[in-house]
């Protein structure tokens, strides 16, 4: 077989790759992040949703649609681990 060529050839390049990109589009989430660790350890009051390098910081809800800090729309499947699902 011979080996991949190109970007993310390998595993450890491939996450180093996405956790760049990720902290590129969410510079106001990795900026919440840093105060809101002066005041709570970690940053964070779940560890559940807390990953490396930072979460992202949820500014608007809409039903099953939220917004981050930096103006990305998803969809919220998970209910954000809540017990009122």
């Amino acid at each position: 077989m011979e080996p991949t060529r190109g970007l993310n050839a390998d595993l450890d390049s491939a996450l180093a790759d996405a956790r760049a990109e990720y902290a590129a589009r969410n510079p106001k989430s990795a900026a919440r992040q840093v105060e809101a660790a002066k005041v709570m350890p970690g940053g964070n009051t779940r560890t559940v949703i807390h990953f490396p390098p930072f979460p992202l910081t949820i500014a608007k809800g809409e039903g099953a649609r939220v917004w981050d800090a930096d103006g990305h729309e998803y969809r919220d499947f998970l209910g954000e681990f809540t017990a009122g699902l």
